[in-house]
Order: structure tokens, then sequence, then C-alpha cells
């Protein structure tokens, strides 16, 4: 990627690709969820990972079972500091010390490499006052136990922190509730040469606006380009692209300039079996492509380097419209509360 950005996405299936510096090749990983009936052990899990070669992982709490799971695996980590630990790490150094000990130094021989500080944090809400000093506070940490280049420190925010009136993608902005984050986040995330998470999701744009997006817009499958943006002079035949490049418009007006990290969750519950799987493939398949034919988007300006895809299917303790989402659906077991 050429450093002139930060930002990050997601579309409904939960893959994750991350644009760096670096000249890689994509590859695949897996966001671990673990909220959900009848689910597996840890080690089962990262068993999984392992046989099907799968090199990067998110877990959005540091679970003790898991991250003793992941001792020696080599697996490249994300691991969520949750919401419900804000206020204490904001509050306290000595407690965002104990955090990382805790959960960093002592797992030397796991490879961690970025701490999502906080999910999705309503700028309204009780929490927002709370992350930017957690933030600092972890680099902190991360700083005096010596890992600074190693770990990464950013945040995980909801695709909603782009604002009205932001189609097409070169009119891209950021939602004013946003604005008092965003000065300081991004600064943070430049200083320390981290990328900047974000959550975006074509499905749930598609399906709160389905007489106005065409389905083969949002499913990969059209045949042609459907939205042209006068502002940049670039075409767009899948809402992913659109989406994307939006959020990288919107960034740039706001000063972001090193890396993104970008979530992608690509279809839901009503898409299943052998069409969903070719929905994944499909738009893997743009990806790879995409990174062949660099300068087409904005967004194909960054070479793409991570896929996360969700693991587990059997979830329960989550909205409906979650509900059935996943890559690897494992053989039924005696039913459990995860």
């Amino acid at each position: 990627m050429a450093q002139t950005n930060i930002l990050s996405t997601f579309l409904l299936i939960g893959l994750l690709v991350m644009a760096t510096i670096e000249k890689t090749g994509a590859q695949i990983g897996v966001c671990y969820g673990m909220l959900g009936n009848d689910l597996p052990s840890k080690q089962e899990v990262i068993d999984l990972f392992k046989q099907n070669n799968i090199q990067r992982m998110r877990i959005y709490d540091p679970n003790q079972e898991a991250l003793q799971a992941l001792r020696g695996t080599n697996i490249e980590l994300i691991l969520d500091l949750p919401n419900s630990d804000l206020q204490k790490m904001a509050s306290s150094q000595p407690e965002a010390d104990t955090w990382v000990q805790n959960n960093i130094q002592n797992y030397n021989d796991v490879n961690i490499k970025y701490i999502a500080v906080g999910n999705e944090v309503d700028p309204n809400g009780q929490n927002a006052q709370y992350l930017f000093p957690a933030m600092q506070n972890i680099q902190n940490s991360i700083n005096k136990a010596g890992l600074t280049d190693r770990v990464k420190v950013s945040t995980s925010l909801k695709y909603d922190f782009i604002g009205d009136g932001s189609f097409p993608p070169s009119k891209g902005s950021i939602r004013s509730t946003y604005k008092p984050l965003f000065d300081r986040i991004i600064e943070f995330l430049n200083n320390n040469r981290a990328p900047l998470l974000v959550n975006l999701y074509p499905y749930f744009s598609y399906s709160g606006q389905p007489n106005t997006i065409p389905l083969d817009y949002a499913l990969f499958t059209a045949s042609s380009e459907v939205v042209h943006d006068d502002g940049s002079g670039l075409g767009y035949q899948n809402l992913f692209d659109a989406m994307l490049d939006t959020a990288y418009f919107a960034l740039e007006k706001v000063g972001g300039d090193h890396w993104t990290l970008w979530y992608q969750r690509a279809v839901g519950r009503q898409v299943v079996g052998q069409r969903r799987q070719w929905i994944m493939q499909r738009l893997i398949t743009i990806i790879w492509f995409n990174m062949l034919r660099m300068g087409l988007q904005r967004s194909k300006e960054r070479l793409l380097r991570l896929i996360y895809l969700q693991c587990l299917m059997r979830v329960i303790r989550m909205e409906m419209k979650l509900k059935g989402i996943g890559v690897f659906s494992l053989p039924t077991r005696s039913q459990s509360m995860a």
C-alpha cells in the first residue's frame, strides 16, 4: 500500500484484508468467535487452523485457554481488549501494565501482532471518553515491555463513521459525531505506525436498501460497471469496492497517512450452502484479481495482504440476522453454552 492512508473495513462472513507497504500475497485468516452453543474446544479450533494452514486469527477477548492453545503455533493474532475493560485501562496505567503482562508478555511464544482496544465504540456512548486514554495506556505498557515494533495498538470502528452524503465514493466523509475521536486516534496511529480497523458490512447495506442496491452488485456478479464516480473517474462493479474506496476517501480528508486494515463480511444467513461458498470464493478471487491490476480503483493502490473469515457457524446468542454465518461447519456434539 502507498503510505497515504489509515483505514479498515469488514463485509458479513468475516473476511479481514490488510493492506501494507509490504509486497506480499493475500493470505487467509479466520476470526474466531466464541459466543455460541455446541462449540468445539479451543485446542480443537487451533488444530483446525493448523490443518487448513490458516496463519491469521482474531479473538475478541484474551481467552486464556485459546492463548494457551496458540503457544508455539506462530499463528498471527489480533487480540481484542473488550469494551468492558476500557474504563479500567483508561483510569490506571498499572491496570494497563498488568493487562499487557498477563495477556501479552506471559505469552511470548504466541505471535500477537495487534491489540484492538475496544470494538465499535459508540462515539455518543459512555465508553467514548475512555477509548483514547485506554489506547494510550496500553501503548505505554507495550513500550515499557520493549514490544513497540512487535505489537501494534489500534481500535476497531463501526462503518457508520462514514457520514451521510458519502456517495459516490469520492464524496466520502467522516460523520461529525466521530470527529472528536478521529483527531486523536489518527494522530496516535500515525505516530505509532499502526493500522486502524473498521467493520464494514456490504450485506447490511444491501439488506437495508434492497430496492436501491442491485443484488448482483452486492454479490459480486454484476457483468459491467454499476456505479461511476465522476469525481474520481473510477467505476465500480461491486458494492464492496465502492464501500472500501468511500472509507479511503473519507480517511484521506482527516489526515490518515500510514497503514490500512479492514474486515469484510460478505453474505448473510439467507445465502446458504454452495451459494455462500461460491460467494466467498468469488470475493477472494476478486481480491487476488485486483492485486494484479493495481490502480484501477483507489483501494487497489494498496496491496491486499490478509483475509479473515468467520470461523464457527453455530451461533445462538447473537441477533438473528447474524446466525448461521461462518466458514466451517463442525460435527454435531452435545449442546452447551460458550
